[in-house]
């Protein structure tokens, strides 16, 4: 488990430049050079700081027209960096690396399936399964955000929540901890005693 957390932190320490920050809807003069997919992130944290400092969350019509707004702009000034018109960077923006993802999910579902051991070691009934993949649902979101903004270095995601792959698919969160709650339940032996 020590290795999959390690590997984990090694993918997501370093995946957006912290440096050049910013609410003024300007892409920095002085940044060192990225991928493709790091500038795009760098460049929708710029544009929901911007969003943040010139409306706020009062009037989202709004919001969303200033970050559109500022995106375009960043997307105008990023491009050139990669050899890319603003509109084939856009086609890019969005997209999911799925070694980030492995590295967020990847240490939750091991918590989860230890703790659904333990529960269910404690709490033989079969709707304790399905209640902790239900749970899972709302954890491996929780989980998931967090970590991201950890990842991105803010404490506003935006919408940038609602593209992690648990709020894109909870149904298939609920199968996949439905399906570690089974391969974790204890199949014999006593339950641990019941907590007083």
């Amino acid at each position: 488990m020590a290795q999959v957390l390690a590997l984990a932190l090694l993918l997501l320490i370093s995946c957006v430049p912290r440096h050049g920050r910013n609410a003024d809807c300007q892409w920095p003069t002085d940044l060192p050079s990225a991928s493709l997919r790091s500038d795009l992130e760098f460049a929708e944290e710029l544009a929901t700081r911007f969003m943040d400092g010139t409306v706020g969350p009062g009037d989202p019509k709004a919001a969303a027209q200033a970050k559109n707004r500022c995106m375009g702009s960043l997307l105008a000034a990023l491009a050139p960096r990669h050899g890319l018109t603003a509109q084939q960077a856009f086609q890019s923006f969005g997209k999911r690396n799925l070694a980030i993802d492995l590295a967020i999910y990847l240490p939750f579902a091991t918590l989860f399936a230890l703790a659904a051991h333990y529960l269910q070691r404690r709490f033989r009934a079969l709707p304790v399964a399905i209640a902790l993949a239900a749970i899972a649902i709302l954890l491996a979101q929780f989980w998931a955000s967090s970590i991201e903004s950890l990842r991105l270095g803010t404490a506003h995601l935006s919408n940038r929540a609602l593209r992690l792959p648990a709020a894109q698919n909870p149904a298939a969160v609920f199968a996949i901890a439905l399906a570690v709650a089974f391969a974790t339940r204890p199949r014999g032996g006593k339950p641990l005693p019941q907590p007083e």
